[in-house]
Parts: C-alpha cells; sequence; structure tokens
C-alpha cells in the first residue's frame, strides 16, 4: 500500500497502537496552526527530537504494511523517507502532517466526544 491509499479506519488502529509518547507527537503537531510544526516547536514541547519523528514514521509504515514512502541518499547510502509517513519538512514552516493523518485524529477525536457526551446524558 502506498499513502495515498491508507484508509481512515487503518489509521486510526495503527494510531491507538502507538505509544502515549507518540501519540502525544502526533497531537502536538495537530493541533499546531495548519497542522505544521517546526523541529524546534517538538524539541521545546515535548523534548521530541528531529529523528524520533523518522522513528515514528517507520512504526506507522509497519503497521500500515506502506511498501513505498520514498527515499533519499545521505552521502553514499539510500535511506528510506519513513518521516514521510508523518508528512513533509518544509524549510519555512516544518512538518506538515499528512490528510490521512489528520482525517484518522479527527475521528479519533469525534469518537472519544461522542462517547463523552453519551455517558454525560446517562446521568
Amino acid at each position: 500500500m502506498d499513502l495515498d491509499e491508507v484508509h481512515i479506519d487503518d489509521a486510526v488502529e495503527a494510531i491507538r497502537t502507538l505509544s502515549d509518547k507518540d501519540r502525544r507527537i502526533l497531537d502536538a503537531i495537530y493541533d499546531s496552526p495548519g497542522c505544521m510544526i517546526t523541529s524546534l516547536e517538538l524539541e521545546r514541547k515535548l523534548g521530541v527530537l528531529r529523528t524520533q519523528i523518522g522513528q515514528l514514521g517507520k512504526k506507522l509504515a509497519v503497521s500500515l504494511q506502506l511498501e513505498d514512502v520514498g527515499s533519499y541518499r545521505d552521502g553514499k547510502r539510500i535511506k528510506v523517507k519513513f518521516y514521510s509517513v508523518i508528512g513533509e519538512y518544509y524549510a519555512e514552516g516544518g512538518w506538515a502532517m499528512n490528510a490521512f493523518l489528520r482525517r484518522a485524529i479527527k475521528k479519533m477525536r469525534n469518537e472519544r466526544t461522542a462517547v463523552r457526551k453519551k455517558v454525560m446524558s446517562k446521568r
């Protein structure tokens, strides 16, 4: 499967398997203006280093069984662009969260809100 083929329900399930810290990283990006955050902002807010975005992207890529997330040349080595699962990085604005992750997080939050409303209405 490629990034543009990820189904929202699959993304929701993949996010649910992540650690609390990983979910906080996604939440921080999602809650930032335009769902964009710089590496410096992530480091200040959560102590997250740029390499952790790639590690988080790899976890999601494995969980979602993504086959091609791209690659880049680092000197003589070719590396997989696992960070691209989270989103692209722009020098001007930072990490821009992929649409499938934005939709999955929105769905999860809407589900939590619906559950809370249901619980409150029974009181």
